[in-house]
């Protein structure tokens, strides 16, 4: 059952034994042209459960960036380790407008957002299908400090593949030297 929620991307299991600094975490998922975007509680033996999936409008940076700060600001840790299968995943198949996992899977996209203090971190998840589920990019995350909220929302759509360098710079207000974008090598960036 676990391996199971491993390979949806619902549950990933994290290093809790190793001392880390506390953040907020949240995450989405872009399928079936639908941007989800949930918090990401940890239960108290390390696992990361992805929760509360609400679904912000794709052309709305601000939006985006406002429902991804409200994503991280409820994450947490659950004072429990029970995972209640895989029916804790159906709001997540009703939000995407699909009826299974294989059809969740056949095209989606999946963020990982990390906020500690106020510099984010925004990596990316490779689909792998629905045998397998996400595992991590090759590619460099995206990293923020302090970003208003349509910059915010920018680096999501940016990371996503949904917009170029040039949209996330906009709302930088101009050509900033010190920005980390990764390359995007994708064909249907507008």
């Amino acid at each position: 059952m676990f391996k199971r929620l491993l390979n949806l991307g619902f549950a990933k299991q994290t290093e809790s034994h190793i001392s880390k600094p506390e953040g907020e975490y949240a995450g989405c998922y872009f399928v079936n042209g639908r941007l989800i975007i949930h918090t990401v509680s940890k239960t108290t033996a390390g696992i990361a459960l992805a929760e509360n999936p609400t679904i912000a409008p794709i052309g709305d940076r601000q939006a985006i960036g406002s429902a991804v700060l409200q994503a991280l600001s409820v994450s947490g840790t659950n004072t429990t380790d029970a995972i209640g299968g895989i029916s804790q995943f159906a709001p997540f198949l009703k939000a995407a407008g699909v009826r299974s996992y294989k059809a969740f899977m056949t095209d989606a996209i999946c963020l990982d957002i990390e906020k500690r203090d106020n510099n984010f971190t925004i990596s990316r998840w490779e689909n792998e299908g629905a045998r397998n589920g996400f595992a991590p990019s090759s590619e460099r995350p995206c990293e923020l400090t302090d970003p208003t909220i349509d910059l915010l929302g920018a680096y999501i759509l940016y990371a996503l593949g949904l917009t170029n360098c040039e949209a996330v710079l906009a709302a930088m207000g101009g050509i900033d030297p010190t920005a980390t974008l990764p390359p995007r090598n994708r064909s249907d960036i507008s």
